[in-house]
């Protein structure tokens, strides 16, 4: 792979998100912006390569055959992040670059965890996100792992920041459904922004769907599960009437599916 260099000083890269966000920047000063972001974003590309191969040899040991992928954020996806955490720099982004695993059971997930706990990597830790002692509000569970690049090699890329994200298939059919009927209906329902039916039906199919995976230790469903059953039953006949997306599609169907009250 290609190994990118960085352009633009870091105080530069940190202008150039401000100026996209200004309605009021030349259409010079708004190039040179877009280029420099352009740039950043790249060079995140090979270390991310590195950080994702690491994790692939740690899904090996847990759950060979796991599905393991890697993304850089889109730029429009940057720029949306900029403007709604205001006092967010881009140099600070922690998520420009990340890569998941999604392997079958909340034990595995908390076995990936203490290989990178094991690990002799000099990357370092920056912050672990329990989202699944500690769900989300919008219902959303992962676990997350921001690691500081670091290498002897490659010093260009160090303190370049990834985020590794550990879940369930069922953690993850949750939050494709939630991406994609977002998508479907034009509401950013993955930012727990949009209609409140919406927001409600995918926090109690989260529930339901939380009761079919083992209990982790400490938490506590706030909800009964007679009572998610009857707020799914209900939401989704009303969404149904006034959405051409059938609301029994992904996490809903699958919480059905999977769990009885």
């Amino acid at each position: 792979m290609a190994h990118e260099t960085l352009n633009f000083s870091r105080a530069a890269v940190d202008r150039s998100g401000r100026t996209l966000l200004d309605d009021t920047a030349t259409p010079s000063a708004t190039d040179a912006a877009w280029e420099a972001l352009a740039n950043w974003r790249a060079l995140h590309a090979f270390p991310l390569n590195t950080i994702t191969m690491d994790l692939r040899q740690k899904v090996k040991r847990v759950r060979p055959g796991a599905n393991v992928v890697q993304r850089l954020k889109r730029a429009r996806s940057i720029l949306a992040k900029l403007q709604k955490e205001s006092s967010m720099r881009l140099t600070q982004m922690q998520d420009i670059g990340g890569c998941r695993a999604v392997v079958e059971t909340i034990d595995e997930v908390y076995a990936l965890r203490e290989q990178y706990r094991r690990s002799k990597s000099l990357h370092e830790l920056v912050t672990e996100d329990d989202y699944i002692a500690n769900p989300k509000p919008s219902g959303y569970r992962s676990l997350h792992l921001v690691y500081r690049f670091q290498s002897r090699g490659h010093t260009q890329y160090n303190r370049l920041m990834f985020e590794v994200q550990l879940r369930t298939a069922t953690q993850h059919a949750w939050a494709t459904a939630v991406e994609t009927v977002g998508a479907v209906i034009g509401q950013a329902l993955k930012s727990s922004e949009g209609e409140s039916a919406w927001l409600v039906y995918f926090q109690n199919a989260a529930l339901a769907l939380e009761y079919t995976e083992a209990k982790v230790a400490g938490t506590q469903q706030p909800v009964s599960r007679g009572v998610v059953a009857r707020t799914l039953r209900e939401l989704g006949k009303h969404l149904g009437k006034v959405c051409k997306t059938p609301p029994q599609s992904g996490a809903g169907r699958e919480a059905q599916a999977r769990w009885r009250p």
